[in-house]
């Protein structure tokens, strides 16, 4: 077998390295900004609508949740919310997503994008439509610093009352990323409580994990879905490998239960 010499290993060294530095800077993962614009003859009050929107990137596949204010639903909600789900080509730098909304403030039809991403993957714009003759532009800006971490990514899990009181546990869902040393995300759960009529509650979440203890603590702040602007604390440890947390949460010192949390098994 004829060995390489030096000439060729650094000549390889050259045409791998970005390579790899491409493939890092097309992770998706993080939180994103963005505006949707609606056609000019559209009768609406605002040409435009801010959002704020979580993916999750694996593969050649994103998904995630998008929050914007409501400007066309039911004024119960605050702000309307909905699930993506897409692929994004490395090599063409297309992004393609399904934004299906989550019948919070009644809105629940399907809107499909289609757009392309700069170099970096940081920055893109495209067009969105609900149905051939109906749809507007998008902007999408990555918010620096967001990325992939420890516990990046969806976790289903359940929240307790305190003993003795008779109401059932809660489900919800908890996407997370890392910004910097914080964590940032979002929770969605099944009204429960509150006022009017929506299906879920919503909740903003911040907070931080220890890598070298595995303690995670975040504060879940609800949206104002059903009247609920309320905060709660929670404090918890990772355990079976990452896998799971597992905690108490509180509102107030004489209020609280426990809470926990898995990564749903990958297909």
């Amino acid at each position: 077998m004829r060995k390489l010499g030096s000439l060729t290993w650094i000549v390889l060294a050259l045409c791998l390295a970005p390579l790899s530095e491409a493939a890092e800077r097309q992770d998706l993962t993080g939180m994103w900004r963005g505006t949707f614009h609606y056609p000019e003859e559209a009768e609406k009050v605002a040409k435009f609508v801010g959002f704020s929107m979580l993916v999750l990137h694996q593969g050649d596949e994103v998904s995630g949740l998008i929050v914007e204010s409501n400007t066309f639903g039911a004024e119960s909600a605050p702000n309307l919310h909905a699930t993506l789900k897409g692929r994004y080509n490395q090599t063409t730098r297309e992004l393609v997503f399904t934004k299906t909304y989550d019948g919070t403030g009644t809105i629940d039809h399907v809107v499909q994008y289609r757009g392309l991403l700069d170099m970096d993957a940081k920055r893109g714009s495209g067009k969105w439509k609900i149905r051939e003759d109906w749809g507007g532009a998008f902007k999408l800006d990555k918010i620096p610093q967001t990325s992939g971490g420890a516990v990046t990514g969806l976790w289903t899990g359940m929240y307790h009352y305190p003993e003795g009181n008779d109401r059932e546990p809660v489900r919800f869902s908890l996407y997370m990323v890392h910004q910097g040393a914080r964590l940032v995300g979002y929770i969605k759960e099944a009204k429960t409580f509150g006022e009017g009529d929506d299906p879920w509650l919503h909740a903003a979440v911040t907070g931080k994990v220890s890598p070298e203890t595995g303690e995670i603590s975040f504060i879940k702040t609800y949206d104002g879905t059903g009247n609920n602007w309320h905060g709660v604390e929670y404090s918890g440890r990772l355990a079976e490998a990452g896998r799971a947390i597992n905690g108490r949460w509180e509102v107030s010192r004489e209020w609280g239960g426990k809470f926990s949390l898995r990564r749903p098994a990958q297909p």
